[in-house]
């Protein structure tokens, strides 16, 4: 979460458009951070491996963080201290142990298998109904914390 908080106190995120929207019947996630990507929402830098990242971190109730390991096993799942639900903001994946330090997506509903395999870090708590509504291309006007 620092990490995120630090990019939006230097305003990284200020006027950058939601770039991928996935929009299943049953769930939509929204997509946004600072790397480039062609009209298709796919990353126009070839070399993945070198993005900027940080360690996938899954945090439990009650014990240290898990960095770098997903969580699968079902009674695990049931300690972790944040689930997918609606409002919930994720760092996108790079692969199985590194998230991008970067790039963020919103999930408007339940997503639980989602949970344990990556990094939420905060929740929408005030204007989610507005999360419908971005559609690709809108853009982040300013970003709040309270």
């Amino acid at each position: 979460m620092a990490n995120f908080i630090s990019k939006v106190k230097s305003n990284a995120y200020t006027n950058k458009k939601f770039y991928k929207i996935i929009n299943f019947s049953s769930n939509k996630l929204i997509h946004n951070g600072l790397n480039e990507f062609d009209n298709f929402g796919q990353m126009l830098i070839q070399d993945v491996e070198n993005l900027s990242s940080i360690p996938l971190e899954i945090k439990l109730k009650n014990r240290e963080p898990i960095y770098q390991t997903p969580i699968i096993n079902p009674i695990e799942i049931k300690n972790l201290r944040h689930k997918f639900e609606k409002g919930s903001i994720s760092m996108v994946r790079l692969n199985k142990r590194r998230s991008s330090s970067t790039e963020f997506f919103f999930s408007l509903n339940n997503l639980p298998e989602f949970d344990g395999r990556y990094s939420i870090f905060g929740k929408v708590i005030s204007g989610s109904g507005i999360l419908i509504n971005i559609d690709r291309n809108d853009f982040i006007k300013k970003i709040e914390f309270y």
